[in-house]
Parts: structure tokens; C-alpha cells; sequence
């Protein structure tokens, strides 16, 4: 069984045997498989079900540019459950822009950034530069 990564389009290989558990090298943790059909972490089903507060959507479809229909449509519905990007959060913005500038300047990342983030990380790159 062949399972993609929804937040970048990696193909993650997985027999289908035990349990999956994953994070994919772009951060997300949502995956389809050949049909279609998405594994969720149990996390975010808990929560949604108690109606506890989500994690930041970059937690599920991580950081990267690409874009699919069912990566679109899962932003919709997380954003419709009141999730918003980390960058987008007054608490975390700080953090996580330095913390992700630190590994672009590292050479650690080797795909392209959502472009709001992309921007947020150029800026702060060049105030390191001043």
C-alpha cells in the first residue's frame, strides 16, 4: 500500500501491517492512500470529537508549497474548525519563524515554503543580514 503524504505529495511506503504512525520530512501528518482515502493522527479526531482547541495546520499538512485538491479542501475544513496556521498565531509567529529561518540558513529544508511563510522567512533572514 502506497500512502502520499497530503501536505507535500511524498510518497510514504507503508505494508499496511501495525500501526502508522508518521510525520512526513514537510511536517505533516495526514495521508492518503491510492483511493483517496485519508489517515488522520488520532489526535486530531480526538480533539475534534471533545471539541478541544486544534493544533496549528502546518502540524497536518506541514510547511510545504504544494497544493492539491484534498490538501485545499482539509485547510477549509481545519480553518472551519477554528485552526490557523502557526505563523498566524500572535503566541507562536516569533518562534517559528526563527526556528525555520535557522533551517533554511542550514540547508536543512530541501522543498519550497508555503509563500506566506516564504516571506516571513526571507524578512527575517535579511534583518540576521543588517
Amino acid at each position: 500500500m502506497n500512502l502520499h503524504c497530503v501536505g507535500c505529495g511524498s510518497i510514504i511506503p507503508w505494508d499496511g501491517k501495525g500501526l502508522f504512525a508518521y510525520t512526513c520530512h514537510c511536517g505533516g501528518t495526514v495521508f492518503a492512500d491510492d483511493m483517496g482515502r485519508m489517515y488522520f493522527p488520532a489526535s486530531l479526531i480526538m480533539d475534534l470529537y471533545e471539541g478541544k482547541e486544534l493544533a496549528h495546520i502546518d502540524y497536518y499538512v506541514g510547511i510545504s508549497n504544494h497544493m492539491s485538491r484534498e490538501k485545499q479542501e482539509l485547510i477549509e475544513f481545519l480553518k472551519a474548525n477554528g485552526a490557523k496556521w502557526s505563523w498566524e498565531c500572535p503566541k507562536c509567529r516569533g518562534k517559528i519563524v526563527k526556528h525555520i529561518a535557522l533551517q533554511v540558513k542550514l540547508k536543512l529544508i530541501r522543498f519550497q515554503l508555503h509563500p506566506e511563510l516564504e516571506k516571513l522567512i526571507e524578512e527575517e533572514l535579511r534583518k540576521e543580514v543588517k
